[in-house]
């Protein structure tokens, strides 16, 4: 059996009989591969590189949107973090 380097797919060459046979093999491979990545990145949320990180502003402006800070200390904070 025959190892590919690049995609850590296996072949056995000795059971294609059809060169297209090993294509419709890879592609196979390939869409299991892709199904699965898919999967994985909507159970864990998506990918980071997209996401951006909450800054201190970010926090600041979500605990006044609660109320649990007024008006008066979210505009002192802000003004310490700007």
């Amino acid at each position: 059996m025959k190892k590919d380097p690049i995609c850590n797919i296996n072949f056995n060459m000795d059971e294609l009989h059809d060169p297209g046979e090993k294509m419709i093999q890879v592609i196979g491979k390939f869409k299991k591969m892709h199904e699965s990545a898919l999967r994985q990145a909507l159970v864990s949320g998506g990918s980071k590189a997209g996401k951006k990180e909450e800054t201190a502003l970010d926090i600041l402006k979500k605990r006044y949107a609660k109320g649990e800070i007024g008006r008066e200390e979210f505009e002192e904070k802000k003004k310490e973090l700007l």
